[in-house]
């Protein structure tokens, strides 16, 4: 006769083929991090958009260069013998210039023999002391690029062209190797006299995201086993089940952020994303995401696998079955589970309403991630401990196991109970026994007899002066409170940094030598005036602007084949036929883009009209708002004059300050001149508005220029400034950090607060059928933030000083932490639920509560604390900022909320916890209740 299919087996395989095949389908879920976004965006209808989009329209040619510059640093080790006016540095100096802008041949071609990136080549322009340059380009003296002891340090500054995408294209890579060949050549020589370095922004993102892999390489690689010896040490051999539903959990969780991140949930096929269609479904995920995202998932997953393989073990330590002990396990774990992981989840979904794509995109991830583990630990790891339980069954429930396995190879019903180090092995009760640990008195009463355990012990004194403690640790919140009250959110972009990476170290160097990083990082003021006459000049446009705009916007205007290096201005306007009412109109409308003065003017003649009249900047309006709005800089925020230069200044000269009439007699000057020059950078082609540079010796991104930024921006908005006849708009690409910063302000906070408490308070209440409870699960969450929010604004505000939490980690750690203060409380609230519904008193309950799962919760926070502490060895700051939070959320709740204030909060109201559900009546008291029962008796 065939034998019976095992039930067990039979109740486990669906679920666990189910996942299996999902995790199949999933395997490509780790290309997810190859979707990773490094581009700020503004938030939409802000002032920053607002900059972008009058830039763009007033100054296309400049909107089409790269906004920040790529720096080579040569600094000299000892001046005295070779300084930066030795032959070497000219020959290096010229080995740059002929590997930039000299080695665009060699750039990466297309199949059909052009120019992968269409014929531009990665570099615009090189500027040094050794190098002539054109000044139209670069507005720069050589006092801009030496070290102020004119010995020590020079700087070659490479203007960029844009188009190349993100960071870790092949044309940018390409390029950056072709000139790191001719330094390190050249280092190679002369490396003992001179050090070299090279800095620019899309060099910092890219050490960003190579920072995220070698964080996980070296540092989970690390926590992930010290965390997974945590759980095997509580939980036995069972604890391996945890290495299958970590990768499940990671693999399918990545699956759904990759298509989050492709846009393919909405659109199958990428390549046919029409504007304001799919492409409008992307969620951009920021470059660190990964690394939190595992972390947490690390935290998590190993979480909830201890939550449920404690209870399972607990169930056969009382003679049941794998089978009923798994169903009862999912019973009482579940209940945690679903509970934390749907408040975690949904207080994540609440982030996605933000506008600003990073604080939405952590919160896609973070409810993705919750959704994935809560199903995979609610159905996958059941099933597996169906499957694989009765193997594990002749192994104990330590990890100390592994050894006493070997003393105790045949299966004992009962319960191994730690003494110390020692494991003493305690019959099994039977199964509608007493629960252990009571002892029935004579009038059908009890008591709790757990002294012996130190948990048990802390919980009586949680009783007994339970007032006490409570001021305790609110007088301690207060200091924390404070700090949190005046905290300030930092943009510092250095912080998304590795601190160790070359290019940074370069970037900070800069003012050491007196050199400013704003020679690299400028950032311009908009300036028009609407009520100035139009203008007499014709357009001034160069042709590397023509020939950038057309390559971006018109390649039909090239044959096949033709070398984008003819296109010229003359070249634009031998193309004027274009503009024939006869041409297309989308043909007519690019030819008159370019060249203006050429092309538009011959465009009306054909077609019989005159020339739109523009504004002018030759206008004393507007040189009277210039010159204002530099003395305000000067005065009131302490600039120093040479860092700002705009069209009423001489570059000779910035102290002196012109007006209208001189500057148009400059202009009128025959050949070329300083000032032309500086008059054709400064001004769009039709001469109707100008730019006011700024160089920041910090730089924008930096912490003092983001502040004198914010400064500038005020003053821009001032009614001088921004009345109905001029206008001043900052613009920048860091200006749009400012403006999300606020907008978080504004929007997360309530996101955040509301839908936590409301989800909290709903989930919870039903699940403990109370309002009490869910209200001190808030006060509790909320004691918890304002320690570790506090703690690490002191940190990294004083001990630390770098200018304070970055935006981005308090508010996207918020969920976490709230996740993190629940499971704990949540875990211990539950069994003291289910204490009492079995007749324990509430007092009753929480000392045995705190007896039996105190062990199961310190454990799972310091697993949680190994888990994030990968975090605070990384080499990146924000990194280390959220770990720290992370960390300190989770001791702080484990040793101190959950051990002292959520009972201490329990005894103050013990049965109105449960208002306004009902409870049994309790049969089993505590001590002190039994001697007050007693002494009622003897007075009745």
């Amino acid at each position: 006769m065939r034998p019976a299919f095992p039930r067990t087996v039979a109740l486990g395989l669906p679920f666990t083929i189910f996942w299996a095949v999902v995790a199949f389908f999933c395997r490509d879920g780790l290309d997810f991090l190859n979707y990773l976004e490094d581009d700020v965006v503004a938030p939409k209808g802000s002032r920053s958009e607002q900059a972008q989009t009058e830039f763009w329209n007033l100054f296309p040619q400049k909107a089409m260069q790269y906004p920040f510059s790529q720096g080579i640093l040569i600094v000299a080790r000892d001046p005295r013998q070779h300084s930066i006016w030795s032959p070497e540095v000219k020959e290096l100096s010229h080995l740059i210039l002929n590997g930039t802008l000299g080695a665009c041949e060699e750039l990466p071609k297309s199949d059909k023999g052009t120019y992968l990136f269409t014929g531009l080549c990665w570099w615009r322009q090189a500027v040094g002391v050794f190098l002539d340059r054109d000044d139209s380009q670069l507005d720069v003296n050589d006092a801009d690029l030496i070290s102020a002891d004119n010995q020590t340090a020079t700087i070659v500054v490479l203007t960029i062209n844009i188009g190349f995408g993100g960071a870790g294209s092949s044309g940018m890579v390409a390029a950056w190797n072709k000139l790191q060949n001719v330094i390190d050549a050249w280092l190679a020589e002369h490396g003992n006299h001179f050090t070299v370095g090279s800095t620019h922004e899309q060099m910092l993102l890219d050490a960003a995201q190579k920072a995220v892999i070698r964080d996980f390489e070296s540092g989970d690689a690390i926590t992930i086993p010290v965390a997974w010896l945590l759980l095997l040490y509580a939980c036995g051999p069972s604890a391996v089940l945890a290495l299958v539903t970590l990768p499940v959990t990671l693999l399918v969780s990545f699956a759904v952020l990759l298509q989050l991140a492709r846009g393919s949930w909405l659109c199958k096929d990428r390549e046919t994303w029409a504007p304001g269609g799919c492409a409008q479904t992307v969620v951009s995920f920021p470059d660190f995401a990964p690394a939190v995202y595992i972390d947490m998932m690390i935290a998590i997953s190993f979480d909830y696998t201890l939550f449920l393989l404690t209870r399972f073990r607990e169930e056969l330590g009382r003679g049941h079955s794998t089978r009923v002990a798994v169903w009862r396990a999912l019973q009482k774990a579940g209940r945690v589970i679903v509970t934390s992981g749907l408040i975690l989840m949904l207080s994540f979904v609440g982030l996605t309403r933000c506008s600003v794509d990073v604080i939405a995109s952590i919160g896609w991830g973070g409810a993705v991630l919750c959704a994935t583990a809560m199903a995979v630990h609610i159905t996958l790891l059941p099933s597996l401990l169906l499957l694989l339980a009765p193997c594990c069954e002749h192994c104990c429930t330590d990890a100390c196991g592994l050894v006493s396995g070997f003393l105790f190879p045949s299966p004992r019903r009962g319960r191994w109970r730690r003494r110390g180090l020692l494991l003493i092995h305690e019959a099994a009760a039977p199964v509608d026994s007493e629960p252990a640990g009571l002892v029935r008195s004579p009038v059908g009463q009890g008591e709790v007899d757990l002294t012996h355990s130190r948990w048990v012990r802390l919980g009586l004194i949680c009783r007994d002066h339970r007032l006490k403690l409570i001021a305790a640790i609110l007088l301690l919140l207060l200091p924390c409170a404070f700090v949190v009250s005046s905290m300030e959110l930092s943009g510092n972009q250095d912080l998304l940094c590795p601190r160790d990476a070359p290019s940074l170290l370069t970037l900070q160097s800069l003012p050491q030598h007196q050199l400013s990083i704003g020679l690299l990082q400028p950032f311009y003021v908009l300036a028009y005036n609407w009520d100035a006459p139009s203008s007499p000049l014709g357009c001034h446009d160069d042709d590397v602007d023509a020939r950038q705009l057309v390559i971006a916007h018109a390649p039909w205007l090239l044959p096949k084949g033709i070398d984008p290096s003819v296109i010229t201005c003359p070249w634009l306007e031998a193309t004027a036929h274009l503009c024939k009412p006869s041409q297309p109109e989308y043909k007519k409308t690019i030819a008159e883009r370019f060249c203006l003065g050429t092309c538009e003017n011959y465009c009306h003649s054909v077609n019989g009209t005159t020339p739109p009249t523009t504004p002018s900047v030759l206008s004393s309006a507007l040189f009277n708002d210039l010159n204002d709005f530099r003395m305000v800089l000067t005065t009131e925020l302490g600039l120093d004059p040479e860092a700002i230069r705009d069209i009423a200044s001489l570059p000779s000269d910035r102290t002196r300050r012109l007006n209208h009439t001189e500057a148009a007699g400059l202009l009128e000057v025959p050949g070329p001149t300083p000032y032309k020059a500086q008059f054709v950078k400064y001004t769009n082609s039709e001469q109707s508005a100008t730019l006011v540079e700024v160089l920041l010796s910090d730089g924008p991104a930096g912490k003092e220029g983001l502040e004198v930024l914010k400064a500038i921006r005020a003053v821009a908005q001032r009614p001088r400034f921004s009345d109905e006849g001029s206008s001043f708009v900052v613009f920048t690409d860091v200006d749009d950090i400012l403006d999300m910063i606020e907008q978080v302000n504004v929007e997360a906070p309530p996101l955040l607060v509301g839908t936590t408490s409301v989800v909290t308070f709903i989930i919870a209440g039903l699940a403990f059928r109370s309002v009490l409870v869910p209200l001190r699960l808030l006060l509790t969450v909320v004691v918890t933030i304002i320690f570790v929010v506090g703690l690490s604004v002191w940190v990294y505000g004083t001990l630390i000083p770098v200018g304070g939490l970055y935006w981005i980690v308090p508010l996207s750690c918020g969920c976490l932490m709230i996740g993190l203060s629940l499971d704990y409380d949540v875990f211990l609230i539950s069994e003291i639920y289910e204490l009492r519904r079995a007749g324990y008193s509430t007092e009753a309950a929480i000392l045995r509560a705190m007896g039996t799962e105190s062990a199961t919760i310190t454990t799972a926070g310091l697993i949680m604390t190994v888990a994030f502490s990968s975090m605070l060895l990384s080499v990146t700051t924000v990194l280390n900022q959220w770990g720290l939070m992370l960390v300190a959320t989770s001791l702080i709740d484990t040793f101190l909320v959950r051990s002292v204030l959520v009972p201490s909060l329990m005894f103050s109201f013990v049965e109105h916890n449960w208002w306004p559900g009902r409870m049994p009546i309790p049969t089993l008291l505590s001590h002190m209740e039994r001697r007050h029962v007693a002494a009622d008796s003897v007075l009745n």
